[in-house]
């Protein structure tokens, strides 16, 4: 396993599974904001040959309002539950109530 890591921030970028048979088993690259925090994950998959990326979106306060799934053919996956849109919705004092797949 080798992991990469950010110079300035220390946060991860980057961990790669690997073994002598197989050149990659896993690939996760990762990518945030100017304040560290995570707007986008991505991982290859090399056993199903398949890329799942994800995107997070957050409020004023920074909390996680919704992440965006995506992964190679989009119409079969959907049917699976693998792809959709998730919402996450607040409290006035912050407390996360609830949540919402599209």
């Amino acid at each position: 396993m080798q992991r990469t890591y950010h110079a300035a921030t220390g946060l991860p970028e980057r961990v790669l599974v690997s073994n002598p048979l197989i050149e990659t088993i896993q690939d996760n690259t990762y990518d945030y904001n100017a304040i560290g925090i995570l707007t986008n994950r991505s991982r290859f998959i090399e056993a199903n040959d398949s890329t799942l990326s994800e995107t997070f979106h957050y409020d004023e306060l920074n909390r996680l309002t919704s992440r965006v799934q995506q992964r190679g053919d989009d119409r079969a996956l959907h049917a699976q539950g693998h792809v959709g849109f998730y919402g996450h919705h607040y409290q006035r004092r912050g407390q996360r109530c609830g949540a919402d797949e599209f």
